[in-house]
């Protein structure tokens, strides 16, 4: 499990999700943060691999899995 701050917030999860969302631009990154934070789960892909990125109240932070 890798981890990283991205905007702000400690992102965990799925190592190459983690990487993929850190090499964003800083908008197309909170697009997708902001998503999971206000609207739920968060689906999106990468190397045609499948992706859901959550948000965790409780931590505030979020969690990216391979779906």
């Amino acid at each position: 499990m890798y981890s990283v701050r991205i905007n702000g917030y400690l992102v965990e999860g799925d190592d190459k999700a983690v990487a993929y969302l850190d090499h964003l631009d800083s908008g197309e990154a909170k697009v997708l943060l902001r998503e999971a934070r206000l609207y739920g789960p968060a689906k999106f892909e990468h190397n045609f691999l499948n992706y859901t990125l959550t948000w965790n109240k409780n931590t505030s932070t979020y969690t990216v899995e391979k779906r």
